[in-house]
């Protein structure tokens, strides 16, 4: 499977963990206030969300997870990334996330939404019943958080800068926007970067990566 649970799996989680904080420019403890970058969605994008996780919260998380891991492997993550869920934040469960190329964003969110539970289960660690953010980075604390309302796509972190999570922000709408307008899309035709970019970000993004058959 592309998306996996992340227990038993420290090497895998240490190196994806590694890969997001330098994509997102997390680089530690700092005593400047919390970065912050937001985009509202548009009424479309919000109509197809509410209909595809129908009040499933555990499903409108996977959405913005496959979303965010779509948007880290354009980025240049190479390896799966793991994204936690769950609460309190001390005791968040890991997922790690490979985004296939070729699949399709529903399919691919139906892949992310059976890790989240599976990642879940084992540790004990309940989902939230309401709304349910997910975090990206080394751990709970650094890291970058994206929290989901009814319309609004927030991003904040203590240790990223916020032209980071602007262009993360930005990325992630994308996703959301294309995929859920047409969830058969494949993963790899996804708009993140504007068309100046998409050449080479596509040629990077379907790359086999070393070793694969």
């Amino acid at each position: 499977m592309s998306a996996e649970p992340g227990h038993g799996r420290v090497g895998e989680l240490r190196r994806g963990a590694g890969v997001v904080a330098d994509l997102l420019a997390i680089e530690g403890e700092t005593d400047d206030l919390p970065a912050f970058a937001s985009w509202e969605l548009e009424p479309a994008t919000v109509t197809a969300l509410d209909r595809l996780s129908v009040g499933d919260p555990v499903l409108r998380w996977s959405v913005l997870a496959a979303a965010a891991a779509v948007v880290l492997r354009r980025l240049g993550a190479t390896v799966a990334v793991p994204v936690l869920t769950g609460e309190p934040l001390e005791a968040r469960a890991s997922v790690l996330l490979t985004p296939p190329p070729g699949a399709g964003f529903g399919a691919w969110v139906d892949e992310v939404r059976v890790a989240a539970a599976a990642a879940c289960s084992p540790g004990g660690t309940e989902f939230p019943e309401g709304r349910a953010p997910l975090a990206v980075g080394r751990t709970a604390a650094a890291s970058v958080v994206l929290d989901l309302d009814d319309t609004w796509l927030c991003a904040e972190s203590a240790e990223a800068p916020a032209y980071q999570l602007e262009y993360f922000v930005d990325g992630v709408a994308a996703v959301l926007r294309d995929g859920l307008a047409d969830s058969g899309v494949p993963l790899a035709f996804l708009g993140v970067l504007d068309e100046r970019m998409r050449r080479p970000a596509l040629t990077e993004f379907t790359r086999p990566c070393p070793g694969a058959a």
